[in-house]
């Protein structure tokens, strides 16, 4: 079933194409690397379609690395560089980028197995590729470091304009945020687990929730209390 990926193809593309904007009207550094981060997500579930309806290889592939190995790793990153200084996010931006570039090899390197993509069945696909040990620790480090930073900033987010009497607007914002990526990482920790029943929906649902919280913070009842907003 191709229905939940082809939901977070339009809500990721939708969501992109508002921080985009953004960054064109503003020129924010966190803006661009979000930005960045929903167009692989926008391109990921877009080629997992393709790969399940044409059962091609190459679309498999592009679908695990920028969906299963950069996109929350960017998004993480995204929220760090809206959280601290520049000189602190460049601190985070360089060692990613090696790892992002040490990873796309390994995942690229990777075999397909094209009997297993003509039956994704809408799963995760995990048993259609073949990663070895370095492909498995990036993979697992990325997403790790992703999930955490942006639950951690939006949470901190939240708790310091709450302390500081935010708009109710945008501790639910930041709230929404965390929740939502929260569900998208149960969908990855479910595939790692071989239970990948449900990982599309799971992953329909978060990105819903995710940019529901987006919204809710780029309202104007909850902008007059921003500290962190896109």
């Amino acid at each position: 079933m191709i229905i939940y990926p082809l939901v977070v193809a339009v809500v990721s593309a939708v969501f992109a194409g508002v921080v985009i904007s953004q960054y064109r009207a503003r020129h924010r550094a966190h803006q661009l690397i979000w930005s960045v981060a929903l167009v692989m997500a926008f391109v990921a579930s877009l080629a997992y379609v393709l790969a399940a309806t044409t059962h091609g290889v190459l679309f498999f592939s592009l679908y695990y690395l920028f969906g299963a190995l950069l996109m929350a790793a960017y998004l993480g990153m995204g929220s760090i560089q809206l959280f601290v200084r520049p000189r602190v996010a460049r601190m985070y931006l360089y060692p990613l980028l090696v790892l992002s570039a040490v990873g796309a090899v390994a995942v690229l390197a990777s075999p397909v197995h094209p009997a297993a993509v003509a039956h994704l069945h809408g799963g995760p696909g995990t048993h259609a590729i073949a990663l070895g040990p370095l492909a498995l620790i990036l993979l697992i480090l990325l997403n790790s470091f992703g999930a955490a930073a942006v639950i951690i900033v939006a949470l901190l987010s939240g708790w310091r304009m709450h302390t500081r009497s935010a708009t109710a607007g945008f501790v639910r914002g930041n709230v929404l945020l965390a929740v939502g990526v929260l569900i998208i990482s149960m969908a990855g920790t479910m595939a790692r687990l071989g239970s990948g029943g449900g990982f599309w929906l799971t992953m329909a649902l978060g990105w819903i929730v995710l940019f529901a919280g987006f919204v809710v913070l780029n309202q104007p009842q909850a902008r007059s209390g921003e500290s962190v907003r896109a």
